[in-house]
């Protein structure tokens, strides 16, 4: 069954909606035609590490620094243009929140329009980093359970296993075999 809403219903879940967007998901930032921030959530404080007031009117380059802000300026540009949404763009950089350790974004980005103009943007950003690092750890996993052990020959499964390994866990390795088993 169907429920029709009256005029003040839809404002009222427009108003709905938009309150979940900034105050309870860690994603909604809305930036001008100048790519100038004029609204983010509060939930997503944790992941910049700075105060909603204190990144207001700045660019990207304050927002998120530690990340390329030039490829994200040129997703944000792309879509105003456009008005064709990118969704999950995956970013990779070091947040001042976390400078020692690099992180993984999922960024979606809107074009908001009416009446035929062009408003602004509005980008959702997700830190993906531990499901990325798990996926990688994973794909790792698989790699080296069909590349490893393909042959009964030791010299030649400990070549299998140093090609598993490098680079993803080490720039080098060494394998030792000893005389009784090669």
């Amino acid at each position: 069954m169907s429920h029709a809403h009256t005029a003040g219903e839809g404002l009222l879940l427009e108003q709905a909606v938009v309150d979940a967007l900034f105050a309870q998901s860690p994603a909604g930032f809305v930036f001008d035609t100048e790519l100038r921030l004029i609204r983010v959530n509060t939930a997503a404080r944790g992941m910049r590490g700075v105060l909603d007031t204190d990144i207001l009117g700045r660019g990207l380059a304050d927002i998120v620094p530690g990340f390329d802000t030039e490829a994200l300026e040129g997703v944000l540009r792309r879509v105003l243009e456009t008005g064709e949404p990118v969704l999950d763009a995956e970013h990779l950089g070091r947040p001042p929140a976390d400078p020692d350790r690099e992180h993984v974004i999922s960024v979606s980005v809107f074009r908001l329009h009416a009446e035929g103009r062009v408003l602004g943007a509005l980008a959702s950003a997700v830190d993906i980093t531990e499901r990325t690092r798990a996926r990688e750890r994973m794909d790792l996993l698989q790699r080296a359970a069909t590349d490893v052990g393909t042959l009964l020959d030791a010299g030649h499964t400990a070549r299998e296993l140093a090609d598993v390994v490098v680079p993803e866990l080490a720039c080098e390795v060494a394998v030792d075999v000893l005389d009784s088993v090669s």
